[in-house]
């Protein structure tokens, strides 16, 4: 698999259309033209860099825009009181461990970061086109 065909199947998968065909795609096409007119390993990787940037750009565009992203976000919500109860109760000596900062700091960065895992698994909203139809419609048969 190349880089483009990475590229664009997570561009596919994870982002709108309309995010795709207008930010990433032509970073895509900025890529091939660099990958064949410059053989230099700086150029090709600048130009994965500009790939990737447009990608995150892309997914950012349609975090602020999708109506989504709040329900996403409150649903983080659950897991992460969830982690926080069964911590607090399963831990040695309680919430005392929360004494030290680097503790706290510990546990916090552990909550953030495993709290959207079971959201974004269950809840993650389909970005593909509509697919086509695979039965014939009414309309169609004689």
């Amino acid at each position: 698999m190349t880089f483009i065909d990475w590229a664009t199947r997570m561009s596919t998968r994870f982002l709108t259309d309309r995010a795709f065909e207008l930010i990433v795609a032509p970073a895509l096409a900025d890529y091939e033209y660099e990958l064949h007119s410059s053989h230099r390993l700086d150029d090709v990787v600048r130009a994965r860099a500009a790939v990737l940037r447009a990608m995150a750009g892309a997914a950012w565009t349609d975090l602020k825009t999708d109506t989504s992203t709040g329900t996403l976000l409150a649903l983080t919500l659950i897991p992460a009181c969830y982690f926080s109860f069964m911590f607090a109760l399963c831990a040695p000596r309680g919430v005392r461990v929360f004494s030290s900062s680097e503790a706290l700091i510990a546990f916090v960065v552990a909550v953030i970061l495993l709290s959207p895992v079971p959201v974004l698994a269950c809840c993650w909203p389909e970005r593909g086109g509509n697919p086509k139809p695979q039965f014939p419609s009414s309309k169609s048969q004689c």
